[in-house]
């Protein structure tokens, strides 16, 4: 399995601890499901799809959605 070195800043790495620490995994792991995720929407931004985040209605409220990945 190949092995990366990255440098990162302060803050990007406050923000991979954290992730990692709120999901119980290591911080490769995360890194592992990013890239697997920026992935998955790369390849249906092809297909004419795009990433978007999808807030539950609440009662009445029509279903939200934000654009992540266009």
């Amino acid at each position: 399995m190949p092995k990366y070195t990255l440098q990162m800043n302060d803050k990007l790495d406050d923000v991979l601890e954290d992730l990692a620490k709120r999901e119980g995994i290591s911080k490769a792991q995360v890194i592992r499901r990013s890239v697997a995720l920026l992935k998955l929407a790369e390849d249906h931004r092809d297909q004419g799809y795009e990433l978007q985040l999808v807030k539950e209605p609440a009662g009445d409220e029509p279903e939200k959605t934000k654009t992540v990945i266009a």
